[in-house]
């Protein structure tokens, strides 16, 4: 999933953490956006929104954003683990 912004240092580990778990990586894109690559962007994400669905069931962008908050609110910089994502979750990068 692309993610436009730039967030705080220690959201961003938490972001790759509980994206990890979920079975994708964030890529963060940065602030200054064209037009046409937010298009991009906006449609590369629904497909792969779509996909993590069928991977993780109904629900799971809820239940990331609660890992998120849950790690956010722990204070603690978890470590990013190196195992590598499963085949059938790799999806386009």
């Amino acid at each position: 999933m692309v993610l436009l912004g730039e967030p705080l240092p220690q959201e961003a580990v938490h972001l790759h953490v509980a994206a990890r778990a979920f079975g994708f990586d964030y890529i963060l894109y940065g602030c200054v956006v064209s037009g046409p690559a937010r298009n991009g962007i906006s449609g590369y994400n629904k497909v792969m929104a779509r996909a993590l669905a069928g991977i993780n069931g109904p629900g799971w962008e809820q239940k990331l954003l609660e890992t998120i908050e849950q790690l956010n609110e722990g204070g603690v910089t978890p470590v990013l683990s190196t195992a590598p994502i499963p085949a059938a979750a790799r999806l386009c990068w």
